[in-house]
């Protein structure tokens, strides 16, 4: 039972002490997030029941103390925790005969589907399980948890179990989820058991032989060191063509990318700000310039031509980009701009906060930084 939340088979993994055998009972976090906004209300004022989350059953009948219907940020407080692998529902009666999570005959925990859940929710789980694990004594039971009874696919398997997407963009997206989180062997696994075109996706986009630099470009998402993966040589960032990123809470796996060495340190604030004034300035002009670019020709039609050439963007579901950032050493030349689409802008733009955010003013940082190519982008 549940000692954080008032549903019986909702756990805060942190605290409530789950069983490592009912780790394969979790089901989804969209399955779960669809029976608790379905049957619970939820109140963003103070209160001290102990509770994580300020939350009651849904009044169906009009009787009881139903709560009000302020509770956004309760609401979207539990959404985010649910999403983020950090509190699972389980499933009752272990009704599913292919569940997302199964243990294997080595005792560990594998998620077959950790895209399911956002930035690395799976990989909170299965951290959580093996604390309790940890927890427990199982020398009298060979030193690990029994295996999930339900039939596991063989990795050899040709084709996908009931019910199961075994296509090459399973594979390639269970690969993009490796790269990201630098996990790849869990997605590894996951690929593997699901057979067929998928494990032939996974191995298009990640094996033995590009996993090690894949795994050091991802540090550009996650930290942006360049220590991170043992400091990559610059013939191998010149192998790294792919950078994977977020927009809108999906993953994104863009193509046409440079990765350079930066020694990054953040601009005098003055001096940014007079260099963000001039870019307005050149903004215009740089259009202007790209109306008559070969490549921009081909890339948009006459009416969006035209607004270029009057100095204007050519819609608003595209901008302009820094490649090296005003906020380090990039400058507002031509050279440094290229047109790019808002949604990989804001993917490069959330990158560059994430390696710069906790970055003092006088700091010098080696990073990994990710260029988008050509005067045009994607």
């Amino acid at each position: 039972m549940s000692f954080s939340l008032p549903e019986t088979n909702l756990y805060y993994l942190r605290c409530d002490d789950l069983a490592p055998e009912s780790y394969e009972r979790i089901i989804s976090p969209s399955a779960t997030w669809s029976y608790i906004d379905r049957n619970y209300v939820f109140d963003d004022r103070w209160f001290a029941s102990g509770r994580l989350i300020n939350m009651q059953r849904r009044d169906f009948n009009g009787y009881g103390n139903q709560l009000p219907p302020n509770g956004f940020r309760e609401r979207e407080k539990l959404k985010r925790m649910i999403y983020e692998g950090e509190v699972v529902m389980l499933d009752t009666f272990l009704t599913s005969s292919y569940p997302l999570f199964y243990i294997n005959n080595q005792g560990e925990l594998v998620c077959r589907d950790p895209l399911t859940f956002h930035i690395n929710g799976a990989e909170k789980i299965i951290r959580e399980y093996h604390r309790s694990v940890a927890r427990r004594d199982y020398r009298n039971k060979g030193g690990k948890p029994r295996p999930t009874a339900v039939s596991v696919p063989n990795v050899t398997q040709q084709s996908a179990p009931p019910n199961t997407i075994n296509s090459k963009m399973a594979g390639r997206l269970l690969a993009a989820g490796g790269i990201y989180h630098q996990n790849p062997e869990m997605y590894a696994e996951t690929a593997r058991n699901l057979g067929g075109a998928a494990a032939e996706g996974f191995d298009e986009v990640l094996n033995e032989q590009t996993s090690g630099s894949l795994v050091a470009l991802s540090s550009i998402v996650m930290l942006g060191k360049a220590s991170v993966a043992g400091r990559p040589s610059d013939a191998t960032l010149a192998e790294l063509k792919r950078y994977l990123g977020k927009t809108k809470g999906e993953a994104k796996l863009l193509d046409n990318i440079t990765v350079v060495k930066l020694d990054y340190k953040r601009r005098d604030r003055d001096e940014l700000a007079m260099l963000r004034r001039k870019f307005q300035r050149v903004k215009p002009e740089f259009y202007k310039t790209l109306a008559i670019h070969p490549t921009v020709k081909k890339r948009f039609n006459a009416n969006e031509l035209a607004k270029m050439a009057k100095g204007m963007r050519p819609n608003n579901e595209w901008e302009i980009h820094h490649k090296i950032p005003l906020d380090d050493g990039g400058t507002n030349n031509f050279q440094n701009l290229t047109l790019i689409h808002k949604d990989a802008h804001k993917i490069f733009t959330k990158a560059q906060k994430t390696i710069t955010r906790q970055q003092s003013k006088h700091e010098v940082s080696q990073v990994l930084w990710a260029v988008p190519t050509g005067v045009v982008y994607p």
